[in-house]
């Protein structure tokens, strides 16, 4: 046994190893706490140092079984991330199919982004189209890109889009739109059907994750909206009932 400074040699391989086990068990409770996903980078390289780090603590103490296992375990994780190198070479996005990535899910994984615009399509809609009609059930999810659409809820024009979702609040359940959404100047639109997205999320619980928290997010966005544009519409209203005095 060695010691170097005072540390024996079976002291900094024992606490290697322990690294690695610590790095093994960090990278299971991240992954089963959600904090990162299964088919990422991140997962792959903490597999990838735990194994390392196993195996470099066995050479104080050759174990083979131990050995083997840390051996596949870094082959394994190599493949993945070569893998995923791969799949973010092959799946391509258009223009504007990264510019939707970047505004509405950025965090997304590269194939699953793919799989999920795989499902839609994009379309050039004029002026006087109506996307969604008040009171009746929601079918289809609209992403405007360029262009405005005017939310007309009971006659009033309760909110301006140029660039979002329209129908996100009931397309997954299929409920009635409170309000009607009409094209007031031609919009670039994405479109998906609400039958696709839920055949989708009901297959992969990590997509369905993804889509339910980019729309909450996109609930959100206009509610805050909505009450900005209620609050400048009671101060005018205000303004004009009681008129600044002029001396």
């Amino acid at each position: 046994m060695m010691e170097t400074g005072g540390i024996s040699e079976d002291l900094v391989f024992n606490w290697i190893g322990h690294l690695g086990a610590f790095f093994y068990v960090g990278s299971y409770a991240a992954l089963q706490s959600g904090f990162i996903r299964g088919s990422s980078y991140t997962y792959a390289l903490l597999n990838l140092t735990a194994a390392s780090l196993v195996l470099i603590s066995l050479v104080n103490a050759f174990n083979p079984a131990a050995a083997t296992i840390q051996v596949f375990w870094i082959c394994i994780s190599l493949v993945g991330m070569a893998r995923l190198f791969y799949l973010s070479l092959k799946n391509d996005f258009s223009t504007e199919e990264r510019e939707m990535i970047d505004d509405v899910f950025p965090a997304m994984p590269v194939p699953m982004a793919r799989r999920l615009l795989n499902l839609g399509r994009w379309s050039d809609v004029p002026a006087g189209t109506v996307l969604i009609e008040e009171d009746v059930p929601v079918e289809e999810l609209y992403y405007i890109l360029t262009g405005e659409a005017l939310v007309i809820a009971k006659g009033h024009v309760v909110a301006e889009i140029r660039r979002g979702f329209v129908g996100e609040l009931n397309v997954l359940s299929g409920g009635r739109a409170s309000a009607r959404v009409e094209v007031v100047e031609p919009v670039r639109v994405f479109t998906l059907s609400g039958a696709d997205i839920m055949a989708l999320c009901k297959n992969d619980d990590e997509i369905r994750l993804h889509v339910e928290q980019w729309l909450r997010a996109s609930v959100g966005r206009k509610l805050v909206d909505a009450n900005m544009r209620l609050l400048q519409a009671n101060n005018r209203a205000t303004s004009e009932a009681f008129p600044a005095s002029e001396f």
